[in-house]
């Protein structure tokens, strides 16, 4: 790795890279894919399921038909609080 004053440039190779790439392709096969066959992240899906802090695992259809920002934030109040305020004056509900 390259140190530039404050910023470190990751090698293309380097761990720090390709977790972070995988991280972001999950992320968005999580928001924007809800069949989790077409899902490239995961080799099993029959086996994937996502859990947050202390919380109950939800399995993988059940959690890629709710969403992964639902699913790791479905215990937070302020979550539900501020996405009901979204929904209340969303123009498309």
């Amino acid at each position: 790795m390259k140190q530039t004053n404050t910023k470190t440039i990751e090698t293309i190779d380097s761990l720090e890279h390709k977790v972070e790439n995988l991280v972001k392709s999950w992320e968005m096969e999580a928001s924007h894919k809800p069949r989790l066959e077409q899902w490239v992240t995961i080799s099993d899906p029959g086996c994937y399921s996502v859990r947050s802090n202390d919380q109950d695992e939800v399995m993988g259809e059940a959690a890629a038909r709710q969403g992964n920002y639902a699913n790791l934030m479905r215990h937070c109040p302020l979550y539900h609080e501020l996405g009901e305020c979204c929904r209340r004056t969303s123009p498309n509900t």
